[in-house]
């Protein structure tokens, strides 16, 4: 029986569940991944329940695992949590109010006339002309 999917789905969820600084947290994962299929090797006719038996779910693998490491660990794992989400959430709110800026501006931009609001002057010759004066200066030459 292929347990692959078990154990990747296991181990997921372990990592999940424990505290990112836990200590050597991959190190930790890569042996149990390894236990978990030298008992499958061990034992091939086992079912996957009674692997989960003899280990444990994820979750009461990781509880016993926070429970062996460092209070030091877990607490710095959480300060770095809470410090992730607070920079998280301070992007976001720079983030939209960055975007209600640029959209004021745009509204405010276009609800002002910025296009010449007098007719252009033509100059011709050192002298200011009409347009059809000019055009027709133009013409001539």
């Amino acid at each position: 029986m292929n347990f692959d999917s078990h154990i990747k789905k296991y181990i997921k969820r372990l990592s999940r569940t424990m505290p990112n600084n836990s200590y050597d947290k991959k190190r930790l994962l890569t042996d149990i991944e390894k236990n978990l299929r030298h008992h499958i090797r061990e034992n091939p006719s086992a079912s996957w329940d009674e692997v989960i038996e003899e280990f444990g779910t994820a979750d009461e693998m990781a509880e016993s695992l926070i429970e062996i490491s460092p209070r030091s660990d877990i607490l710095v794992s959480l300060q770095s949590k809470k410090q992730m989400h607070m920079f998280l959430l301070l992007l976001c709110i720079i983030s939209i109010i960055i975007c209600v800026g640029t959209v004021l501006y745009k509204i405010r931009w276009e609800s002002t006339d910025h296009y010449i609001k007098h007719e252009p002057y033509y100059i011709f010759d050192g002298t200011e002309v009409s347009s059809e004066e000019f055009e027709r200066n133009m013409n001539e030459k």
